[in-house]
């Protein structure tokens, strides 16, 4: 019985992580992506894929200059 409730909440605790991490990264990258495009594109909405490449390259950006930033 204490295995089937083991097994129960790993299982549970897994999908709440999951869903967790899934829901920032999408504000993170997407959201950043279209509050860069907004100004540029009136029919531009969060899901699109526009949003998500530039928010993808906006946080390359951002890490590459906080490197350079940093490392010296």
């Amino acid at each position: 019985m204490a295995e089937l409730l083991a097994e129960l909440l790993s299982g549970v605790w897994r999908f709440l992580v999951h869903l967790f991490v899934e829901l920032m990264l999408e504000m993170a990258i997407k959201g950043l992506g279209f509050i860069l495009v907004k100004p540029f594109s009136q029919k531009n909405d969060m899901d699109s894929g526009l949003s998500a490449v530039v928010g993808i390259l906006a946080w390359v950006g951002i890490f590459v200059i906080a490197y350079a930033l940093f490392s010296s």
